[in-house]
């Protein structure tokens, strides 16, 4: 158990003397970034191996799983890959989470590593993080690459130094225990919008989530037939559900933007909307036979629940708001409205991207778009309920 433990932590060494300082970012850098990256290759490599040696059927050298694992990771932080020649950018939203987390606890570990007491520190800590992080994430490059198969060295760096960078930054504001300085340092309408907005989006999602999941249990029976179909055993199956369990939140993401109206695509001059649904030959994914031949009429009805969320996070707004200036009180509410539309339209950009060459060249919702209808949905009903709120509700000033 020490051992799994030590695993798992990331390594704090001493700080070193004050002249020492710099050298001792940078190496603490180092070593948090090939923790992150160590542990997370680990646990993928760890999977994939179980699978081809449990498959019987596979002719597959090893020396092909563990270049597939190391694909796998790299797609994971966002790295687009060439598959049989055709570009793959669809990233797994629920795999992500691995090197997301990893670069957090990272960050964490070594903002207490080095002293990190101010921002500028959060600054040079999270540039140590990222670069070294970004840097192992080319090198990883050498061994997923095959002549079906690769990634870019330039694509590795940028999408690795940008999941390092929000991700390990995070980590560091934490571990330096400044993250309630810099909130309260915003001006209290900046706080109010980003809670509001955050509400709005979580209200959403877990209205989509419930949508997607009553979709893909009323379309159990063709999940199954497309499970079944692939004829792929045991060990493909378990394959084929965790491919299904790592795009879920992907999932969860497309049918949020259904329910914001302008809805997804899966291929080009395909659409999943709330005012109708176009559709042609899909992929053969489990996952993807919960996707409605026809638009229901009740479909529409769904565009409620963005307002709602505006109404809610609206009402958040006016009640800490209470006694404010109108004008101050709608520019909030209206400032909630578009921190809603920009984190939703984030989360539809790293829920979409190409699935291939052709028709699957377009996969997923279209981030401006989504971004744009959801800030319109939440803000005005947002400044209605924050106006209300603030004029006859019980206020709370934060």
């Amino acid at each position: 158990m020490g051992g799994m433990t030590d695993l798992l932590s990331p390594a704090e060494p001493k700080a070193a003397s004050p002249g020492g300082r710099q050298v001792s970012l940078v190496i603490a850098g180092v070593t948090a970034a090939v923790w992150a990256v160590a542990v997370g290759l680990i646990a993928i490599t760890a999977v994939a191996l179980i699978a081809w040696s449990t498959d019987g059927r596979s002719t597959s050298p090893a020396a092909a799983v563990l270049r597939m694992a190391a694909e796998v990771w790299l797609l994971a932080n966002g790295t687009p890959l060439r598959v049989g020649g055709s570009p793959f950018a669809l990233v797994p939203l629920g795999l992500t989470a691995l090197p997301a987390y990893l670069l957090a606890r990272a960050g964490a570990s070594l903002a207490r590593t080095v002293g990190v007491a101010d921002v500028r520190g959060v600054g040079r800590a999270t540039v140590a993080l990222a670069g070294s992080y970004a840097v192992i994430a080319v090198v990883v490059t050498g061994p997923a690459g095959a002549a079906h198969a690769g990634a870019t060295p330039l694509w590795a760096f940028l999408a690795a130094g940008v999941i390092a960078t929000v991700c390990g930054g995070l980590g560091v504001l934490q571990g330096a225990g400044l993250w309630p300085s810099v909130w309260r340092a915003l001006p209290e309408w900046a706080r109010l919008a980003v809670h509001g907005g955050v509400l709005a989006v979580l209200i959403v999602l877990a209205g989509a989530a419930l949508l997607a999941g009553g979709a893909l249990a009323i379309h159990g029976a063709e999940a199954g037939t497309v499970l079944r179909a692939s004829g792929p055993g045991v060990v493909g199956a378990l394959v084929l559900l965790v491919i299904s369990l790592a795009y879920l939140p992907n999932a969860v993401v497309w049918s949020a933007a259904l329910v914001t109206g302008p809805g997804f695509a899966v291929g080009t001059g395909t659409a999943v909307s709330a005012f109708g649904v176009r559709l042609g030959p899909v992929p053969a994914l489990p996952l993807l036979a919960a996707l409605p031949g026809t638009a229901p009429r009740w479909l529409p009805a769904v565009l409620l629940l963005p307002a709602a969320g505006g109404l809610l996070a609206g009402a958040l707004v006016g009640r800490r708001q209470h006694g404010a200036p109108l004008r101050r009180v709608l520019g909030t509410g209206l400032a909630t409205g578009c921190a809603a539309g920009l984190v939703m339209g984030l989360l539809c950009l790293a829920a979409g991207g190409q699935a291939g060459a052709g028709r699957l060249a377009t996969v997923g919702p279209s981030a401006w778009r989504v971004s744009l209808m959801f800030a319109a949905e939440v803000a005005l009903p947002a400044m209605a309920a924050a106006w209300w709120t603030a004029r006859h509700g019980r206020g709370r000033r934060t």
